[in-house]
């Protein structure tokens, strides 16, 4: 069984706070220590890399820092910066995902989370300290997707980059087809991706089907690249 452990001085969540996700067997544990630790502000520098005269969102897309193994603790979302970045207050030290909650408006598309020399988009990382930004950088000139799906009906039109070290939500993309079963797909960060439709009964969630190898090997190759608009002659999978 996994048990949290944590220690709080208040429930206030400034205060010094302490968790430990520890795997319980058949055996007692001993010799658990938690280390009471204070929360610090992290900064999120972000970089618009666009063309010269055209001029960045006004809006960050909605970003949230999670605390692996510590579901307690909640989502962290941030405040606004004076330099146009985002401040993520009350931060405890840990491994974090960098979860975000929507796409930048197309054709800007994500292109990369950093933490120091570290790529914090496809894998959680390690923050102890304020003494160092996250850079959340978008490109400009994402591709797009489109066709048409014969009896795509209610299916999930997904977008899966090949690599899978980059299968995290900032890089996936989905969409729902049309009367006619056309689609499109906009903003994407150029590279090579799998495309499928997946089909679930009894509004069973979508998600879960892209961890089975058997639905990938249905699905078709598409490349993405900047700027260029493609079409991808993507089939529905049943799961």
């Amino acid at each position: 069984r996994r048990v949290l452990f944590r220690s709080r001085k208040r429930a206030d969540e400034t205060q010094p706070w302490a968790g430990q996700a520890l795997q319980v067997q058949d055996r007692d544990l001993d010799n658990v220590e938690l280390r009471m630790a204070a929360s610090f502000p992290v900064r999120a520098k972000v970089v618009w890399d666009a063309p010269e005269g055209v001029a960045a969102p006004d809006h960050v897309p909605d970003v949230v820092l999670v605390l692996e193994g510590m579901a307690s603790q909640g989502p962290i979302q941030p405040g606004k910066d004076d330099d146009a970045g985002v401040v993520f207050d009350g931060v405890y030290p840990g491994k974090h995902k960098v979860l975000f909650l929507e796409s930048p408006p197309a054709p800007f598309y994500l292109d990369s989370v950093r933490y120091g020399a570290e790529d914090a988009a496809a894998a959680p990382v390690t923050i102890l300290s304020p003494g160092q930004p996250l850079v959340l950088t978008f490109g400009y000139g994402g591709g797009t997707v489109s066709g048409s799906i014969e009896n795509c009906g209610a299916a999930h039109v997904v977008l899966l980059p090949a690599d899978p070290a980059l299968r995290s939500p900032a890089f996936v993309h989905e969409a729902r087809c049309g009367p006619n079963g056309q689609f499109e797909l906009a903003g994407i960060r150029p590279g090579d991706y799998y495309g499928i439709a997946i089909l679930t009964g009894d509004s069973a969630p979508w998600w879960p089907a892209l961890q089975d190898d058997a639905v990938l090997r249905q699905a078709v190759k598409v490349g993405v690249r900047k700027n260029e608009h493609s079409t991808a002659e993507i089939r529905v999978v049943r799961k």
